[in-house]
């Protein structure tokens, strides 16, 4: 037998016999639409084994529609989800550019950095030439400050061997102008006996000049003596002229041998100062020295240091390189998802039009079930209210409860059915709304205000009950509309 064979086989009508099923036929033929009626209504109550076949048609339609509920409630749910998705594509796609813009200025300010790194390399390699001939200088500098401070030290004692010759000059001249002293006296003793013997000569003439020709004699040795003595007289006059000017001849020979003791003086003080000055400067040789090893050091430790970054951004600069091409790539591919996702809500909204434009049996069965979600939202708010937890409380977004979303999602083409679909968007935000004022109520314990607030709520879940039931009216009459159109054409 063939598959088609087998299909037929399988869609053959069972056809009951006898007088029982005749009677059946009668009965469900009278009470057709009254059982039509019921079965939308989900209230069908018929005895015997009929009621129990179709009690459990009844169940398998709930299983169906059940999983098509969920399938549909998910189905509500993907544009939020794509909303989420495109909103973090978009800014992981904005994060992409941004990266791929940072590592272009990475490779970039890389390239500049390198470019310096070299720069400064050459800088340092000049420095560290100059700071080794500076070393060297510094060498040289320090070995004629040494030499000089040797010469200086030499002209220090030469300076003061003409010292000591000077105070011996200088004692031995004054021991001279004490001679001179001594002689000056025996000079003026000198003289005192020249006159003495000038006056005795005088004498002596006068008593030869009494004695008359008994002192001719006499008279001859005083003339002589009178020469002698005038003789005498001149020649100490003569001494002592030579002597004053030894004497001026002295004094100017001790000013300068005083002037010569006192330039030496200064020359020693000099040379002191000199001394002084050239140690000050060895140490200041020596310390700028000493800095000029250290910074050669650190001119060498700079040049690796240099070395290193420079390779450092050569590393930089390839892996910016790297990730821009990566962050092209990952840009491109953000584009790519983008245009996805853009399909892809295409389909999901082409998806959403389909669930919420369906048939009106599907549309009654998929508004029941919401009217049991907020069943259960009402429950779950007793619930947090009973606990006194502002966090238990159930969904109070309008926009992203189940009913919320077949509200403001739904594709409603029939303006009889926009005006009872539309009627729930009031109550229905206002619902949440207080949900949202009682959650923030049993936040602050003001339980005084919670009771009021809660009855509140109920009155407007009422409401929304009386929307429903229009809502479901509204649709059962569509059915049966649809039935009768159906029997009709038949």
């Amino acid at each position: 037998m063939s598959s088609k064979e087998i299909d037929n086989e399988n869609k053959k009508k069972l056809k009951p016999e006898g007088w029982t099923a005749r009677g059946q036929d009668q009965w469900l033929e009278k009470n057709r639409w009254q059982i039509l009626e019921s079965t939308i209504r989900d209230s069908l109550s018929i005895e015997g084994s009929l009621g129990s076949l179709l009690g459990s048609l009844q169940s398998l339609k709930r299983r169906v529609v059940v999983s098509g509920d969920e399938l549909a409630v998910d189905i509500l749910h993907f544009p939020g989800v794509l909303e989420f998705i495109q909103k973090a594509q978009g800014e992981f796609r904005s994060a992409a550019s941004d990266q791929m813009e940072r590592t272009k200025d990475l490779a970039t300010v890389s390239e500049e950095l390198d470019a310096v790194a070299h720069e400064i390399a050459q800088a340092l390699h000049r420095g560290s030439g100059s700071a080794r001939k500076a070393k060297e200088g510094g060498a040289r500098i320090k070995e004629n400050i040494q030499n000089l401070h040797e010469i200086a030290r030499g002209i220090a004692d030469e300076s003061n061997g003409i010292r000591v010759v000077n105070d011996t000059l200088g004692k031995e001249m004054h021991g001279l102008g004490q001679v001179f002293v001594d002689v000056e006296k025996q000079i003026n003793r000198v003289k005192g006996l020249s006159e003495q013997t000038n006056m005795l000569a005088l004498n002596a003439s006068i008593e030869a000049a009494r004695a008359g020709e008994y002192g001719h004699g006499f008279a001859v040795v005083a003339e002589g003596v009178s020469d002698l003595a005038e003789k005498s007289s001149e020649a100490v006059k003569n001494i002592e002229e030579a002597l004053l000017s030894m004497n001026r001849q002295f004094e100017v020979w001790s000013q300068r041998a005083s002037d010569q003791m006192k330039q030496t003086d200064r020359i020693n003080e000099s040379v002191n100062d000199l001394e002084h000055i050239i140690e000050t400067n060895t140490e200041f040789v020596q310390s700028v020295q000493s800095e000029i090893e250290t910074s050669t050091g650190s001119y060498l430790d700079l040049e690796q240091q240099i070395e290193e970054i420079k390779k450092t951004t050569s590393l930089i600069s390839d892996s910016a390189m790297q990730i821009s091409t990566k962050a092209d790539y990952i840009h491109g591919a953000a584009d790519r998802i983008r245009e996805s996702i853009g399909q892809l809500d295409d389909r999901v909204n082409q998806a959403v039009e389909s669930i919420t434009n369906q048939n009106p049996e599907w549309l009654l069965e998929f508004l029941r079930a919401r009217r049991t979600d907020h069943l259960q939202w009402m429950a779950s708010v007793d619930q947090a209210l009973a606990a006194m937890n502002p966090e238990s409380f159930p969904q109070l977004d309008h926009t992203r409860c189940n009913m919320g979303l077949w509200i403001y999602k739904a594709v409603v083409k029939s303006d009889a059915q926009r005006k009872v679909h539309d009627a729930l968007e009031g109550p229905h935000r206002r619902l949440h709304t207080t949900a949202q004022e009682l959650a923030s109520l049993v936040g602050q314990n003001r339980k005084s205000e919670i009771r009021s607030k809660r009855e509140e709520l109920g009155k407007i879940y009422e409401e929304i009950a009386a929307l429903f039931n229009d809502y479901e009216s509204f649709l059962e009459a569509a059915v049966l509309a649809e039935l009768r159109s159906e029997d009709s054409a038949d």
